[in-house]
């Protein structure tokens, strides 16, 4: 018996991602989820059931994980199931996620940097 799984994390960096996947057993599905290093685990309580119109979307791409970027403070991601596409694969998930913690350090040690200029130019005058 295969279960289909939808969940959503929070990202304190930046862009949230939703998920989606299409699998033998509650295993394999937090296997995925370890694999995407998602922030927050799948539960039973994140299954969808066979009429649910996620649930279309997942049984094309059985035993993989999908996903896709949620937009910021949105409640229902999307109401369309189809759109915007759904990326494929563990690992483009955990890509995009290590992009936007680069993204969010880089941005965070600049401003540091400017910090400390302004401070020395303000203890020179």
């Amino acid at each position: 018996m295969s279960v289909v799984v939808h969940w959503c994390e929070s990202s304190p960096y930046g862009p949230s991602l939703e998920f989606l996947c299409h699998a033998a057993n509650m295993g394999v599905v937090r296997a995925f989820a370890k694999q995407a290093e998602a922030m927050k685990e799948p539960t039973k309580g994140d299954r969808v059931n066979s009429r649910h119109p996620l649930a279309a979307v997942a049984e094309r791409h059985p035993s993989e994980l999908l996903w896709r970027p949620v937009p910021p403070d949105d409640v229902n991601p999307y109401p369309d199931p189809e759109s915007p596409e759904w990326e494929i694969g563990a690992k483009g998930a955990r890509d995009f996620r290590a992009a936007d913690v680069l993204r969010y350090n880089s941005t965070y040690e600049a401003a540091q940097e400017r910090r400390r200029e302004r401070r020395r130019h303000g203890r020179q005058e």
